[in-house]
């Protein structure tokens, strides 16, 4: 509830909105994966490229 709730008053978006969005970039994570892909991050512009990892 705080992720969520941090997100609304960040972004202004509903609370639905939120939750549509995540399953959103959730489906696209996941097919990314199952077609053996893997997803990067950089935290900052001076920050190593990770892997991200979803448990």
């Amino acid at each position: 509830m705080r992720a969520m709730n941090n997100l609304a008053h960040w972004t202004g978006y509903t609370k639905t909105d939120i939750l549509n969005r995540a399953l959103q970039i959730y489906e696209f994570v996941q097919q990314v994966v199952e077609n053996g892909g893997s997803l990067q991050i950089r935290q900052s512009e001076s920050a190593e490229l990770e892997r991200l990892t979803i448990f």
